[in-house]
This record gives C-alpha cells, sequence and structure tokens, in this order.
C-alpha cells in the first residue's frame, strides 16, 4: 500500500485464542488535533480484560471511569485521557490521548450547521449498508484512518451487502474548523443453522467424534467405536456414518457427507468492493470471519461474501474465514483483501516561472504519489495580439473544458504564439492502480513574449512591463523576445541615449498622449526587421544627422506627430533599400544648415494624407535616389532660403493630390527630376515657387 495509506489490520486474532501476549487496547477515536465538537472515547476491548480511563491525568485504576462502550467525554478545551487496560493474568497497559475541544458550529441556518448539529447528538454514527450519509456540499469530508484526503461533500454510502462491521472515523471541515465523529457500521445477518450429528471437525482433516452411543464408519471401511480423533485428507470427498452400539437389525444408520476442501476467490467489482466466493461443493457457506481489532465480517452463514467501505475510506486486511458445510464447521482458509477508494493527493504542478505572468515558455513538473499516473486537460488558449490589458477574472474563473490526456513523463511545456499573448489554463489530476482520481491541480498563467508597457507616470519601483505595471522610460529596456515586441505606451516616455538597434521587429502603439522623446544623440536604426508606431507624438532636439535609420529594414507611421530640430544639419528618415509608408501623420524636420524629411536610396517610400514641413538654410522634404516613390493627398511646406519638395533620381514616381507650398529666398521649381519614370501625376496645386 502506499505510504499515505494505514493498514489496520495487525494480526489475526481468534476467537477461541486466550491471554494477552502483546495484547493492546485499540484507541478508535478521539485523536490528536483541534476538534470543533467534543468526542467520543471508542476503543477495542482485548477479551478477558478490564479497561478504565481518566480526563484528569490521574490513575484510571484508582479514580477513573470503567468503559463499557463508546461515551462521550464531555470536556471542552485542552483533553488529556489516560487509559488503563488489566488483564486476567494481572498485568497492566496504559495508553495517552491528548487533543483540544474548541466548540462551535457553522454559520446560522445553514444546512452544514443542521447537519453537523445533528450528528453531535450521538455518541455513535449507526449506518446500516446501503444506506446514505448526505454530508452538504458547503464542507469537506474525510472518512476512514491513516492520512485522510479530504473531498468536497456529497451522498457517501456503500454496498448494502457489505459484510463488514467496523467503525470508521467521519472528519469534516469548512476550511476553517474541523469536526470529527465516528461512524459504525453493521453487517447483514445471514442463515445459521447447525444440524445435529455426533461429531466436530477440526481443521479440516481431524474428525473428533463426540458420542460413546454410536459406532462410526468412514467411506466404506470398518466400523469403529470412535473413542479416539481419525485424520483424513480432505482432497476428495468423505462419508461419515453412525448407528447405535446396541446393534439390531434394521438400525437406522445416518450418514453425513465432507465435501473435498474447497478453495476461495476473490474479485474486485467496478465500484471498488472486493467479493469473496467459494469454488467447491454448493453445501459450503462462509462463517463469520475477523480481521482486525474491532473488525468482523457476517453473523450467520453465507454464500459469498462483499467487502465494502465509504468513498474516500480505504481498508486493507488479512485473516481466516470459517467455512461450514450444510452447517458443519469444516475448517478455516485465508483471505486477504485491499479496499481503496481513496484518491491520490492532488498532483503537485510547478512551473518554472514563478507567478501567474511569464515572459517565456513554462515548464510544468508535475509529480504525483508514487505508482499514480498523471492525466491533464487544457483550455484552447486564449490569445490576444494586443496583450492583457484586459480584465483577466473572468478567465481565470473559467472552467477547464479540454479532454484529459495521460502525461508521458512528468512535464509540459506551455509555449505562446510569438506574437500574442496568451492565457493557459491546464487541469491536472492523479489516478492510482485503484482508479481513484484524485481532486483536481489547477494551473493558469498568461504567457506574453511580445507585449510591454510604458507609463510616465507609473511606479518605477515595481516596474515589470506588464499592463498592471509598466516601465517608466525605454532606458534599460531588454525584452525576452529575438523576434517580435509591441510596445504600448502612455504619456511622455525617454528613449534611450545613444543608437537603438534592435535585433527584432517592433510595434509601437500610443494612447493617453503618448509622446516618445528622443534625447541627445539617441536615434533608432531598424536593421533587417520592422518598426511600426501608431498614434504617438515624436519629438527630438539633438545633434544628430538622423532619427530614424532604415537599412533593408520596414518602417510605417500612422497617425503620429513627428517634430525633428537636428540643430546643424539632418534627415527625419534615412534608408537604404528599405519600406517606408507614412499615413495620416504629421512630420517637421528643422536644422539650421540643411533639413530633410525623407533621405532614401533605392527604398519603397509611400506617403498619404499627412503634413510634411522642412525647415532649414537648405530644405528638402523628399531626397529619393533609386526604387519607387508615392505621394498622394498630401500637405507639404518648405521654409528655407534654397528649397524644393522633393528631388527625385533613377526612381519610378506618382505624385497625386498633393499640396506644395515655400517660402523660399530663392526661386525653385517644386520638384526635381532626374531619370525618373513618371506612372502617375496629376491634380498636384503648388505655391510660393517660381
Amino acid at each position: 500500500m502506499p505510504s499515505r495509506r494505514v493498514c489496520l489490520f495487525l494480526s489475526l486474532i481468534c476467537v477461541l485464542c486466550a491471554g494477552n501476549l502483546s495484547a493492546r487496547t485499540e484507541v478508535i477515536n478521539p485523536v490528536a488535533g483541534v476538534w470543533a465538537n467534543k468526542q467520543t472515547l471508542v476503543l477495542f476491548q482485548e477479551p478477558d480484560s478490564e479497561i478504565f480511563y481518566s480526563i484528569n491525568g490521574a490513575d484510571p485504576t484508582v479514580s477513573g471511569f470503567a468503559y463499557d462502550g463508546p461515551v462521550v467525554i464531555d470536556v471542552t478545551g485542552s483533553v488529556d485521557i489516560r487509559i488503563a487496560t488489566v488483564y486476567a493474568d494481572g498485568t497492566k497497559d496504559e495508553q495517552y490521548v491528548s487533543y483540544t475541544v474548541s466548540e462551535q458550529l457553522p454559520e446560522d441556518g445553514s444546512r452544514a450547521r443542521e447537519f453537523i448539529d445533528g450528528l453531535a447528538s450521538a455518541p455513535i454514527i449507526s449506518y446500516q449498508p446501503g444506506s446514505s450519509i448526505s454530508i452538504p456540499d458547503s464542507l469537506w469530508y474525510g472518512v476512514g484512518f491513516g492520512s485522510q484526503v479530504l473531498l468536497p461533500g456529497r451522498d457517501i454510502s456503500f454496498s448494502r451487502d457489505s459484510s463488514l462491521s467496523r467503525y470508521v472515523p467521519l472528519v469534516l471541515s469548512d476550511s476553517v474548523r474541523s469536526w470529527r465523529f465516528v461512524i459504525h457500521s453493521t453487517v447483514r445477518s445471514g442463515q445459521l443453522a447447525a444440524p445435529s450429528i455426533p461429531f466436530r471437525v477440526e481443521d479440516w482433516k481431524k474428525i473428533v467424534f463426540t458420542s460413546p452411543q454410536y459406532i462410526y464408519q468412514i467411506d466404506d471401511g470398518t466400523w469403529f467405536s470412535g473413542r479416539n480423533p481419525v485424520f483424513i485428507e480432505r482432497n476428495t470427498a468423505h462419508t461419515v456414518r453412525w448407528q447405535s452400539v446396541a446393534y439390531e437389525r434394521g438400525n437406522a444408520v445416518k450418514s453425513f457427507r465432507l465435501p473435498a476442501m474447497p478453495s476461495l476467490y476473490s474479485e474486485r467489482q467496478t465500484n471498488g468492493a472486493v467479493h469473496f466466493g467459494i469454488r467447491g461443493d454448493e453445501s459450503y457457506r462462509f462463517g463469520r470471519c475477523r480481521l482486525a481489532e474491532g473488525v468482523t465480517a457476517g453473523t450467520g452463514l453465507y454464500r459469498d461474501l462483499l467487502f465494502d467501505v465509504f468513498p474516500g475510506d480505504a481498508f486493507s486486511g488479512s485473516g481466516k474465514v470459517a467455512l461450514y458445510a450444510d452447517g458443519v464447521y469444516q475448517g478455516e482458509l485465508p483471505v486477504s483483501f485491499a479496499l481503496d477508494k481513496r484518491p491520490p493527493q492532488m498532483p503537485v504542478v510547478q512551473a518554472s516561472v514563478p507567478g501567474s505572468f511569464a515572459r517565456s515558455a513554462v515548464k510544468l513538473t508535475v509529480t504525483a504519489e508514487k505508482g499514480c499516473r498523471i492525466f491533464y486537460a487544457g483550455n484552447v488558449p486564449v490569445s490576444i495580439p494586443g496583450g492583457f490589458d484586459i480584465d483577466t477574472a473572468p478567465l481565470y474563473a473559467s472552467d477547464v473544458t479540454g479532454r484529459y490526456t495521460e502525461l508521458t513523463g512528468n512535464s509540459l511545456e506551455l509555449r505562446s504564439d510569438l506574437e500574442t499573448a496568451s492565457f493557459f489554463k491546464i487541469s491536472v489530476y492523479a489516478e492510482d492502480e485503484y482508479g481513484n482520481k484524485s481532486l483536481p491541480s489547477v494551473y493558469s498563467t498568461i504567457i506574453d513574449t511580445c507585449n510591454y508597457y510604458f507609463d510616465a507616470s507609473a511606479d518605477a519601483a515595481t516596474a515589470d512591463g506588464t499592463w498592471m505595471h509598466p516601465y517608466t522610460t525605454m532606458d534599460g529596456f531588454s525584452p525576452v523576445s529575438s523576434r517580435f515586441v509591441r510596445l504600448f505606451v502612455r504619456g511622455r516616455v525617454e528613449m534611450p541615449a545613444g543608437a537603438v538597434v534592435p535585433a527584432y521587429s517592433c510595434e509601437i502603439n500610443g494612447s493617453d498622449s503618448a509622446e516618445l522623446e528622443f534625447g541627445s544623440g539617441s536615434s533608432y536604426v531598424v536593421r533587417s526587421s520592422s518598426l511600426a508606431i501608431r498614434n504617438c507624438v515624436l519629438s527630438k532636439t539633438s545633434a544628430n544627422t538622423r532619427m530614424f535609420v532604415a537599412e533593408n529594414a520596414v518602417i510605417s507611421l500612422s497617425n503620429c506627430v513627428l517634430s525633428a530640430d537636428f540643430m546643424d544639419n539632418g534627415a527625419v528618415f534615412e534608408g537604404n533599400k528599405s519600406v517606408i509608408t507614412v499615413a495620416d501623420s504629421s512630420i517637421v524636420s528643422q536644422a539650421q544648415h540643411y533639413a530633410a524629411v525623407f533621405a532614401l536610396t533605392g527604398c519603397r517610400l509611400r506617403v498619404s494624407r499627412s503634413r510634411l514641413s522642412a525647415v532649414g538654410a537648405t530644405a528638402v522634404a523628399f531626397s529619393v535616389q533609386g526604387g519607387h516613390a508615392e505621394l498622394r493627398g498630401n500637405d507639404c511646406n518648405i521654409v528655407a532660403e534654397l528649397g524644393r519638395i522633393g528631388e527625385f533620381s533613377q526612381c519610378n514616381l506618382i505624385m497625386t493630390d498633393n499640396s506644395f507650398a515655400a517660402e523660399l529666398k530663392g526661386a525653385s521649381a517644386p520638384v526635381w527630376k532626374d531619370n525618373v519614370i513618371v506612372l502617375e501625376e496629376h491634380a498636384n496645386v503648388a505655391r510660393g515657387f517660381d
């Protein structure tokens, strides 16, 4: 049996045995603990012994009480019971039990209160097999000896055909208090009718003749007086005959058939009960069987024996059961059994990442009681691309609906999609060799490898980048993902000093007046990756000559306001062999000498519905060499001594529905082209140019 169970069987104690060698009174109840009800003293008394007990530590044999059956110890607070057993030979054995009673009931008006109050009114709960004990679902219960497992309240019962008579502890709990009671299960009564015969059988092979008034014959042997016992083999049937010693013709000859010695078999039923049957002559019946202290099976004769226990209980035993043939005792045969309806303890789930939030895959290691199989199920992960900036309480409260699968090994890995945050809820239970299933252990977590939150007004001391505890600055930010990161920004957040060159693609989403402030010397370099910015204000005051650099990359801006003051020279976007898209945004580039919005080589550029301004001694909005440029519905403005809206060379060009304006000291055309293939050009309006 697993270590969590305590085997109740100590040794077979035959009904006919005498003496007290190694005998000891079995204390069934109470046990150590803090109980919310007064306890009942229940002892198993050895034959030829007297038991005395005291509740004040005094010698029970001097000033105690005689024990003659279960009795309520009507004491609260700390209780110390001293038990003395006095045997027929004058020897004495003492035991001590200490516990505490803090008498309480569940809340007024509750079904649990009524139920417990009813149980407390009697010292013992008398149980008839086949009936039910209805434990309210607001309580937890544990039944039996040993390491109990508390289970949700329910109706508990066992088979009405069970032959076990025993005392069983019942523990109830409301998660604050615990109550302990004792159930006594009675047994069915079988038929018991012994014929009148002038001999007895001892241990199958020995036949003792009990009346000198008869002569006897076994099978076809000679008749004899029966003064001495006869030993026979029991592998075949025998017939014992007898008649009066006063022989006369016509004397009646009576007989009794002794069938061959049978064998026993047992089988476990689907409900966990154990059935014992007899392989042998139909005349055989089971008689009384004693299995452990205070545990018996049956009164009368049965063709079958059934042992059963309550759900949540476990009981193992062995002993000898008497066998009768046509009501005549033949001998004993050994029986052993293991009744186990006690589920294993809940498995323990250990996560590689503590808490309920992880930035990387989570490895779960599951441990259960030895010999148990482990099964797991999980909901389909709930994924939200934008991260869990929502109330997750309903997710944590949801039930696990997936099908259970046996776990190979003792671990499994939870992994989120690279571009989404995912909520996982996993349920795990253990199943023992008897098919008992533990209560499930449930593990829930959010795995988010890519979504990070920033809020300049948050508490920097608790910042971890989650929605509840956002970072306050980009300085020192280092995500776990090497492929994709999504940032959510609120308020004014500083960018790191120097060039930011991430190895991952990035998406930045602003809300509540989000502003990214590029300090002196800071810039963002997108190299062989992508950058998307939405709903943000971006500002830069620096001597750097560029704000964004794209190298074999993709950059997109949507609904953004961007302003850059480069002091001497600078371009907002500098790109090479990249794709740059701007929509519904406003961009201002300002420098003392040379200011540009775009300075691109071999790039694909698309700007739509945006306002662009370049201010400097020399200024240009678009400086594009090679690649493709598409400008639709923009409002572009130049303030300079010398400047143009665009300078395009060796590229494809589309310009439609744009408005070009300038404040210039020298004459200039709005757009300069060199070896440009114009794919589409119409509805453009220019003013301030000569």
